[in-house]
């Protein structure tokens, strides 16, 4: 489990994810996230058809292996062996 924090909103309501959330969540730049609201809580999802963390490769596969804090899925991690 990761620990709770706080981040500050900034000026054009920007928030910062910190690396650590992105990173057990497979999430990187480019990934588009679906945002809700759920009562009093902000619900963050990454946009695809897969309800957990997909491969950042592909970004279609469910994250079997773990690259450096990345997640990536068999298809892709065997094309990156074989390459």
């Amino acid at each position: 489990m990761i620990k709770p924090t706080t981040r500050t909103i900034d000026e054009l309501g920007r928030v910062v994810l910190p690396m650590e959330f992105r990173r057990h969540q497979g999430w990187g730049a480019g990934d588009e996230v679906a945002l809700s609201c759920e009562n009093d809580t902000i619900v963050l999802k990454l946009s695809s058809q897969y309800s957990g963390p997909v491969c950042i490769i592909c970004k279609k596969g469910e994250n079997k292996v773990n690259i450096r804090g990345r997640g990536v899925c068999d298809c892709c991690f065997t094309d990156f062996q074989e390459a």
